[in-house]
């Protein structure tokens, strides 16, 4: 879903849409925007979608939506933060802030910037290029007092996806950030030859797409592919899913 103040705009580089990655989403596949929620609470109301899974929105904020998920059989709620929508949850999967994973974001430019994590967490996301470490966690020993802080619980976005993937029989080869980066770049036309090592500490433009840039390509429909981790109302009859449009990286957070 996109986050929107469209009074909060300029001609360089704010822009209305608030959303964190929204260009990275749109590569990759994934459909945002409001009306996405629409179909998920129609199916709802009608009884054709029975479970929800939630990443990073907190769409039960509206009151209207609420009363709607309600009436679900399972909710399941995957996000950094409590909100309304973990307090009705019936599971909440505990995700890494962008301070604490490794991952990449896609700004409106298409300028690809990778994310490195500052705060370690129970379970380190680790990546060759390590940490973007402060002086105290970098030259820190274990019996150092500023050591000590409690290190939380939670996991990336892509690991918790795999997870439950896995749980349902998928068998995804993920064991860091940068391999989910990899087949992004190996699928994904625009992400094409950029890698980790090459983005760095700069970032790096992503090939030019056509369609995202000027609009659909002549002789084309326009409409965006779905993608497995995209906001969708799900499958008839089973599940929908509803995520926020960025965050953490390009389909990696």
């Amino acid at each position: 879903m996109k986050h929107l103040s469209p009074k909060d705009e300029d001609d360089i580089l704010l822009r209305a849409d608030k959303t964190p990655n929204t260009r990275g989403a749109t590569e990759v596949g994934v459909v945002s925007g409001s009306d996405n929620l629409d179909p998920i609470l129609k199916g709802i109301n009608l009884g054709v979608i029975k479970a929800l899974y939630v990443i990073d929105e907190d769409i039960a904020a509206d009151p209207g939506v609420a009363d709607v998920l309600s009436k679900l059989n399972f909710l399941v709620v995957h996000a950094s933060n409590l909100n309304e929508t973990t307090k009705i949850a019936d599971v909440v999967l505990a995700g890494s802030t962008y301070a604490e994973k490794h991952g990449t974001i896609v700004n409106f430019q298409g300028h690809v910037q990778r994310l490195k994590p500052a705060v370690a967490t129970a379970e380190l996301d680790r990546a060759l290029d390590g940490f973007a470490m402060s002086r105290l966690d970098k030259f820190g020993a274990p019996n150092d007092r500023w050591m000590k802080y409690p290190k939380r619980d939670a996991r990336p976005s892509w690991r918790i996806l795999a997870s439950v993937a896995g749980a349902l029989g998928a068998k995804w080869k993920f064991n860091t950030a940068e391999d989910v980066f990899n087949e992004i770049a190996a699928t994904v036309p625009t992400f094409e030859g950029i890698s980790y090592h090459r983005t760095g500490s700069r970032g790096v433009k992503l090939k030019q797409n056509t369609a995202v840039e000027h609009g659909p390509v002549k002789g084309t429909s326009g409409a965006t592919p779905q993608s497995p981790d995209s906001g969708t109302s799900g499958r008839r009859g089973t599940s929908g899913t509803s995520g926020r449009s960025g965050s953490g990286g390009t389909g990696q957070a």
